[in-house]
Formats: C-alpha cells, sequence, structure tokens
C-alpha cells in the first residue's frame, strides 16, 4: 500500500473524505437539494396531485418532504410530495398542479434540516429580546468520532457550515465563529457563536 494509495485514492483517501465533511457541513444547515433542476422530462398531471418523471427509472430522486416548484407563465406553482404512489417514478403532491409543467421549468429542493429550524427560532428569539451575543450549540450525527479528532476534518466540516451560512447570507448582520462543543460526554455538538454586526 503506498502513500498515494491509503491517504489520496479510494472511498476512503483523505481528499475524499475532506470532501465529505465539507458537504456534510453544508448539509448541516441547508437542503441536501436545492432549486435542482431536473434533467429528465417531467408532467404534472392536471386531474390529480400527481408529478410523474418520465423515463426516471433508478433516477427517480423526489423523496416525502421534497418541495417541487414549477413555473407556467411566470406563475409560481409550490406543492410538497406526500408520498410516493408506486416504487416508479410518480409521486402525491400536497397541492393539486393545475397545470403541466416541463424540466425546464420546474425546480425540486429536499427538505431542510432540522438544525436550519433551530437556528432560525433561536435567531428570531434573540433579535426580539434585543441580545447583540449568544451561542447556540446543536447536536450532529455527522461522523463524531472524527469530529472529536479535532483535525482537519473537524476544519473542513466547520467551513463547509460557513459556506452554507453565507449562501443565507448571515454574515450581513452576524458575524459568527464555530467551534466543536464537547461538554456532554455522549454527544457532539457545533456551537455558534453569534455577535451582532
Amino acid at each position: 500500500m503506498t502513500l498515494k494509495a491509503t491517504f489520496l485514492d479510494g472511498s476512503t483517501g483523505q481528499t475524499n473524505k475532506l470532501l465529505e465533511a465539507w458537504e456534510l457541513g453544508r448539509k448541516f444547515v441547508l437542503p441536501a437539494y436545492h432549486n435542482i433542476t431536473p434533467e429528465n422530462a417531467i408532467t404534472v398531471s392536471t386531474t390529480s396531485p400527481h408529478v410523474t418523471i418520465a423515463n426516471a427509472g433508478t433516477n427517480a430522486f423526489l423523496q416525502v418532504g421534497y418541495t417541487i416548484k414549477y413555473l407556467v407563465s411566470g406563475t409560481e406553482y409550490t406543492g410538497t410530495v406526500a408520498s410516493p404512489l408506486t416504487l416508479g417514478p410518480t409521486f402525491d403532491l400536497t397541492v393539486a398542479p393545475s397545470v403541466s409543467a416541463s424540466a425546464k421549468s420546474m425546480t425540486y429542493s429536499s427538505p431542510f434540516p432540522s438544525a436550519y429550524a433551530t437556528l432560525v427560532g433561536e435567531l428570531q428569539a434573540k433579535a426580539a429580546s434585543g441580545e447583540s451575543k449568544f451561542s447556540i450549540s446543536i447536536p450532529t450525527t455527522d461522523n463524531p468520532n472524527y469530529l472529536r479528532l479535532n483535525g482537519t476534518y473537524l476544519q473542513t466540516y466547520l467551513a463547509g457550515i460557513y459556506s452554507a451560512l453565507n449562501s443565507e447570507g448571515i454574515f450581513s448582520t452576524y458575524e459568527v465563529a464555530l467551534s466543536l462543543d464537547l461538554t456532554d460526554s455522549t454527544t457532539v455538538k457545533i456551537k455558534f457563536a453569534f455577535s451582532f454586526c
């Protein structure tokens, strides 16, 4: 086994592990899939709350809780996948589509993770109470053993979270410092320390 093969190649290579850490960090705050335009043709039924991905095969990516948005004549329609109707490419929406749509006019997003809802709730509560400096610790189950090592994997994971926060425009209002919170010996948490700019 060479150094290159051990640390840089394959599914356990360092480069792949760091990419995994960065992606997990982003997904800790943001949806795994956000405003993705599907490549396959999509048909929206006008008679029932169903969306069908034509020729989806194994690419039937939509799952329960995903949001579907599509434009028709400048009007945006939104539905949430309530349940798959079959094991194939047809899904039931919470809101019945009113017109047909093509893939080019449609995007899909997976649900926001629970950490996002926690952050939004805390930020709103702290803003309402006038607090300018506060911290929030949120548990994570993303490879806690790697995060506890407090090395490059953790720093890359936190960089993914910073990237996600930047995507949400948080830095125009707050300065944020991220760190690992190990005050609980059994649970790994990410500590968000906010300071109002």
